[in-house]
């Protein structure tokens, strides 16, 4: 996400920039990329219990991101849909569509174009009449239909919050209509606690819901999302020393990630969201500087790239490394994926995104 214009509401409504909130998508990123890289990182990391069991569940990332997008899609468009009309609903789904299909389908090339480097052009074939393909091309592989793991196996995140997406608009209206912050704020608290349980109920405590209840955990995460910016209205609560409150919240996050309490974890998340979006000291130095920012926008070019170089580029690769170490290996992985990354935010995402805005604008 680029760095954060966000439209707030049209009573005395003004464009603010909420870094933070920017920055720490390039963490929540990194989190999962290292999760992905796990096989390595346990053997390099013997002797770091500590560290190893942070990278161990480095998929809790994925809840971070699902309770940021809940927030800012809510506060950048939750006032445009408050008396949605076809108009205003079809551009919102472009402008999301926008966002995220343009670069999802490139990169979904690069692993159709990696199979037919392995396998020659009769994989074509097999690839268009793969369901699996279709799923991922038509992004329902995060809907709870797909039981099979294949091509850019991360992208059912994306698919799950397409979902969310398509269901705004019929929230928007509700969420405007409640305007006691505190009230808000309480029913982001419900949100999470309902979607523990119903994790626990489908047999996913940890979280590790994925391709059968994962659109249950994006969902019910990016509801509370959508509740924090509401909450944003309650005035006593904001004049809280959030800065700090959101650093104590992340502290327990990483500690209680790494006692098998993913619950309280998530909890965390939603208390760390809503300080970020305080803009307070100390976050937003850590979070807000110029580096972390620009990590953050390109984290989702890291997010959807990341598993095409360790799946696809690195088993190329490897055979020719056969002299360096295990740590040159992962430093390598790591360092094209922030290129690969880097090279698709600048040439795909951004270009994409704006031209399909230029459609909408003509």
């Amino acid at each position: 996400m680029s760095t954060l214009q966000i439209g707030k509401s049209a009573q005395g409504a003004r464009a603010d920039l909420i870094a933070p909130l920017t920055g720490i998508r390039g963490y929540a990123a990194i989190w999962v990329v290292l999760y992905h890289m796990r096989s390595g990182l346990d053997v390099l990391l013997q002797g770091h219990d500590s560290i190893r069991s942070i990278v161990s569940v480095g998929f809790l990332g994925v809840d971070l991101f699902a309770v940021l997008s809940g927030f800012i899609i809510s506060l950048t468009y939750a006032e445009r849909l408050s008396q949605p009309s076809r108009k205003v609903i079809l551009s919102f789904l472009w402008l999301r569509l926008a966002r995220i299909y343009p670069l999802l389908l490139v990169v979904l090339g690069f692993f159709v174009g990696a199979g037919m480097w392995r396998k020659g052009m009769g994989d074509l074939g097999a690839t268009l009449t793969d369901p699996t393909f279709w799923m991922q091309a038509l992004m329902l592989n995060g809907w709870g239909f797909e039981s099979r793991w294949a091509y850019n196996v991360p992208s059912w995140t994306v698919s799950s919050e397409w979902l969310c997406y398509l269901a705004f608009p019929l929230l928007a209206p509700l969420l405007i209509r409640v305007r006691d912050g505190r009230l808000a704020l309480a029913l982001a608290g419900a949100t999470i606690i309902a979607t523990i349980l119903a994790m626990r109920a489908v047999g996913h405590p940890y979280f590790d819901a994925f391709l059968d209840f994962g659109w249950l955990r994006i969902a019910g995460e990016f509801l509370a999302g959508c509740w924090l910016y509401r909450g944003m209205s309650a005035q006593k609560i904001e004049q809280l020393p959030w800065g700090w409150i959101g650093l104590g919240a992340l502290a327990l996050a990483i500690y209680s990630c790494t006692n098998a309490q993913h619950w309280l974890t998530v909890i965390c998340f939603t208390v760390l969201v809503y300080a970020l979006a305080q803009n307070r000291e100390p976050l937003r130095s850590i979070f807000g500087n110029r580096a972390s920012v620009f990590l953050g926008e390109i984290s989702y070019s890291v997010y959807l790239v990341h598993w095409f170089v360790l799946s696809e580029l690195m088993p190329v690769v490897e055979p020719q490394l056969s002299h360096v170490a295990l740590s040159g290996k992962l430093a390598l992985a790591f360092g094209i994926t922030l290129l690969l990354a880097t090279l698709t935010y600048f040439t795909v995402e951004r270009p994409a995104r704006a031209q399909m805005r230029k459609w909408l604008e003509n």
